[in-house]
């Protein structure tokens, strides 16, 4: 019942975003779309726009984030520049959940989780965080093919994690928050639910 009242939940939020595109879209480049058992890699949680997400710590701090957007639309895969054409690959369904730092409410002080349906036979999960120390700023990958392991937070066992580690020991510089987190605990179904820091702090989601 729970996959099917999000899968329909993502027709009708398709269907919106999509009709305002229509004049736009070329129906000769293929589109990957979500379909019903995509819905099995789709975010089910941070639903409700404006509400805090808070993740604590082996030492009770808190690091808190508000929920500004999450949405469902298509998007497009091009390749090459402006000046060379910037060819249209494909379309594909893009599932877009942004969370907003309380104690760094800066532009770019976002952790961004995406769901992309890349191909025909691939979903791609991924995350943009602006505490990462990762060379890459965006981080992606296979949902339907990546090692999961099993984690408990305050009784709760999450049972899809995926593991990201950034495989540096290097904080990068910032004129506005310390860019330290090297690993990254993604649930299939529920996001980020954790992430480490160089500080040694394990950081864990409370609601």
């Amino acid at each position: 019942m729970k996959t099917t009242i999000l899968f329909l939940l993502f027709v009708i939020l398709a269907g919106c975003s999509n009709d305002s595109d229509t004049e736009y879209f070329d129906k000769n480049v293929p589109y990957y779309k979500f379909t019903n058992s995509d819905s099995n890699y789709l975010i089910d949680s941070f639903n409700t726009i404006g509400e805090v997400i808070s993740y604590k710590n082996q030492n009770n701090q808190i690091l808190k984030f508000k929920v500004m957007s999450k949405k469902i639309e298509r998007a497009e895969e091009r390749t090459g520049s402006f000046s060379g054409g910037n060819l249209l690959n494909y379309y594909y369904d893009i599932q877009r959940t942004e969370l907003l730092s309380v104690e760094y409410p800066y532009e770019h002080s976002i952790l961004r989780m995406d769901v992309k349906k890349n191909s025909s036979t691939v979903v791609i999960g991924g995350f943009n965080f602006h505490l990462w120390n990762g060379y890459e700023n965006e981080v992606n990958f296979n949902l339907l093919s990546s090692p999961t392991t099993s984690l408990t937070i305050n009784s709760i066992i999450y049972n899809k994690v995926i593991v990201v580690e950034s495989k540096n020991n290097y904080a990068f510089p910032n004129d506005y928050y310390p860019k330290k987190v090297n690993k990254v605990f993604y649930d299939i179904n529920k996001g980020i639910i954790g992430f480490d820091d160089l500080d040694n702090n394990q950081w864990r989601i409370q609601n």
